[in-house]
């Protein structure tokens, strides 16, 4: 045993390695296996998310067209329902007074 310590340390290291460049090259690998595989980890699960972000986006834009698509609908049937309702009545000019004046009543109270 020797008194250099981490020197010791590396120097040993390296002979079992078969030499200081075997002992570096082996490190570098080491170390790109584990840059690798967290890189997989993370790419994994940054792809999983983005999937899922990109799924669920298309599913709430098909419920806003589809929501919007009802509205539409909906606002040209009551403008229909409108229509129909003038034209059988074009003269009833009083009940619309009196509908008017409800209203306005209900808005002092």
């Amino acid at each position: 045993m020797s008194n250099l310590g981490p020197y010791q340390d590396l120097t040993s290291a390296a002979k079992k390695a078969g030499g200081v460049d075997n002992y570096i090259r082996n490190i570098r690998n080491e170390g790109y296996q584990d840059g690798h595989d967290d890189g997989v980890i993370y790419g994994v699960i940054l792809a999983s998310v983005i999937g899922g972000v990109v799924l669920l986006s298309k599913k709430g834009i098909e419920i806003i067209k589809s929501r919007r698509k009802e509205v539409h609908e909906n606002a040209e049937t009551s403008k229909d329902i409108l229509r129909q309702i003038c034209d059988e009545n074009p003269n009833n000019d009083t009940e619309s007074e009196s509908i008017n004046e409800e209203i306005r009543g209900d808005d002092q109270l």
